[in-house]
């Protein structure tokens, strides 16, 4: 991930840092070809050390169909604490299960990671 792209000015640009370290793009340079092809490459002159430098950039397009993200992962939810209280209203008598996992967070994660219709495996069969 470390090659040189030329810049609208027919210069070559590698991947680095503000600081001067080397670092790496974020596409492969089939990636980059796909961006330039797709006119998604776009360039921005900044400045480094006092000279001028060209800087490339991946133009992103918001869907067409945008949804709200969660406002957060987990602060909106129940505790553990609260999911075992929960646990022990629904079968007072049964064995505390010691790393119980609240209902809203695995709806949540399982919103966040899978489409309608994925099959999702509990190989812990918790």
């Amino acid at each position: 991930m470390f090659f040189p792209i030329n810049a609208p000015d027919g210069t070559q640009v590698f991947p680095i840092h503000d600081d001067g370290r080397e670092a790496n793009w974020a596409f492969s340079e089939r990636g980059i070809s796909q961006l330039r092809g797709e006119g998604r490459l776009i360039w921005k002159k900044r400045t480094r050390d006092g000279e001028p430098v060209w800087v490339p950039y991946s133009r992103e397009f918001a869907k067409d169909d945008p949804t709200r993200p969660h406002p957060t992962i987990l602060l909106d939810v129940k505790t553990t604490r609260q999911a075992k209280a929960h646990a022990r209203e629904l079968d007072p008598t049964g064995a505390p299960i010691d790393t119980i996992k609240p209902e809203q967070v695995i709806a949540r994660v399982l919103d966040i990671a899978t489409n309608p219709g994925d099959l999702v495996l509990d190989s812990f069969l918790g």
